[in-house]
């Protein structure tokens, strides 16, 4: 009775119909995925930079003795910042003339007399030369100027006052707000998506202006690979979406190599631009199929997993 029931005619088209429904339903789903298109896109994390920016740092050692801007006030190019001291200075470049002026009297000396002194004097000479335009310059670094015109930031100054700064210290940033690029970090597999269309729509949502968009075009890949992030904020140090090299205290490194891609507001709306301000870009691409896509994703996979 079983083995009867198990080969029954009724059973068999039963299981063929089924079958051939499966069969239809992949069919008609793989010409879904495969030949209708559908809307393209993929999303960046980026940075909101002014066009002309500059980072102001001691370019001599010193004492901060007194701050010559506030910050938030508009500078020009070469106006001072920050007045540093450096009463060591001021005795080595006084006594480094002196040093000069006895090696130039005893190399003459060493014309009437011992001819064979000389080229040792004459590099000693050469070398006082150098260390008193060496001391003039890092005297001249103790004022503090602003390299282009913008709007002097410096959060904590104030503290600053009466504190030893190395050469290289970090004080602040000069912006220029006369205008602003978005710097997104793409990845290796969606760079190629933007060669292919010289101006893809993209459009940029800050955190917490939801309903405001900004609109970007005009982008540019900056040439050659890139491992270290315009903004430390869009790494996962800082909580953004780029996963950073843990073994890197400034949180800028990036733990893959990414493209820089560089665009040009065009229109913000009532969305604020702020220097540093992180945000996310969305580049609408032509419509494609889903099937192509998922393929083209796979092999990226791939490549990236096995190197071939």
């Amino acid at each position: 009775m079983i083995q009867y029931l198990a080969s029954s005619p009724k059973l068999e088209r039963t299981r063929s119909r089924a079958i051939a429904v499966v069969a239809g339903t992949v069919v008609v789903l793989l010409i879904l995925l495969g030949v209708i298109p559908f809307p393209y896109y993929f999303r960046a994390s980026g940075v909101i930079q002014a066009k002309e920016w500059s980072q102001v740092i001691a370019e001599a050692p010193g004492e901060v003795g007194e701050l010559l801007a506030k910050p938030g006030q508009r500078v020009v190019a070469g106006q001072p910042l920050i007045q540093l001291s450096n009463p060591e200075l001021l005795i080595e470049l006084a006594g480094a003339p002196a040093q000069k002026q006895q090696i130039e009297s005893r190399l003459r000396a060493a014309v009437q007399r011992d001819s064979a002194s000389m080229k040792p004097l004459e590099k000693r000479l050469e070398s006082a030369i150098k260390l008193i335009a060496r001391y003039e310059k890092e005297q001249e670094n103790l004022v503090i100027r602003a390299r282009h015109a913008g709007i002097w930031v410096a959060p904590g100054s104030e503290q600053l006052r009466q504190r030893w700064l190395k050469r290289g210290t970090p004080l602040g940033l000069v912006i220029n707000p006369a205008g602003f690029e978005f710097s997104v970090t793409v990845l290796q597999e969606d760079v190629n998506r933007i060669f292919q269309r010289e101006f893809p729509q993209a459009e940029v949502r800050l955190p917490g202006e939801a309903g405001n968009l900004a609109s970007v075009t005009q982008f540019r890949v900056v040439p050659g690979e890139q491992k270290t992030l315009p903004s430390p904020a869009l790494g996962w140090a800082s909580g953004g979406d780029v996963a950073v090299n843990l073994k890197d205290n400034s949180g800028q490194q990036a733990a893959e190599p990414f493209f820089s891609v560089v665009g040009q507001f065009q229109s913000v709306g009532e969305a604020t631009l702020l220097h540093g301000r992180t945000g996310k870009v969305r580049f609408q691409l032509p419509s494609e199929p889903l099937l192509p896509r998922w393929f083209r994703r796979l092999g990226q996979m791939l490549q990236k997993r096995f190197q071939f």
